[in-house]
């Protein structure tokens, strides 16, 4: 990617969690109690910083509605090109997916992105299960 901040001390991943539900099958649908259809948008979006030594981790949470401005780019649905344009920032991702969402962060924020971690809504639960699972997904009908 061009015009990026440049690197500094340490390394920062940003985080993001979606509502990918491509994986999900219809049982599991059910069991989750999972209505609506997904947005392909950004419900969490995390900033983690790890220092040089890599004996420190900070994490700056980015509102999913803090507005943003979005770089020039071409949607990725519809292959409409747009101008630089204000937009709620989980918006990002909708557009231009994981490309576009990091460049929208390093714009508002100044920060340069090393690494990109996605977790997906099956990847979520997933980790849920592995840790005890939710009560009230384990509540029968």
């Amino acid at each position: 990617m061009k015009n990026r901040p440049l690197a500094g001390h340490g390394m920062n991943v940003l985080v993001v969690g979606t509502d990918g539900r491509d994986r999900i099958t219809p049982e599991e649908k059910k069991k989750y109690r999972l209505g609506g259809a997904p947005c392909h948008c950004t419900d969490t979006v995390m900033l983690v910083h790890i220092s040089e030594d890599r004996e420190r981790a900070s994490v700056v949470s980015l509102p999913r509605d803090s507005y943003a401005e979005m770089p020039e780019h071409t949607d990725l649905t519809s292959g409409t090109k747009h101008r630089a344009h204000p937009v709620k920032l989980n918006a990002a991702y909708a557009e231009g997916g994981p490309g576009l969402t990091v460049r929208t962060v390093e714009s508002m924020t100044g920060v340069k992105i090393d690494h990109y971690l996605e977790v997906d809504f099956t990847s979520f639960m997933r980790t849920v299960d592995a840790v005890g699972g939710c009560r009230s997904a384990r509540r029968g009908p």
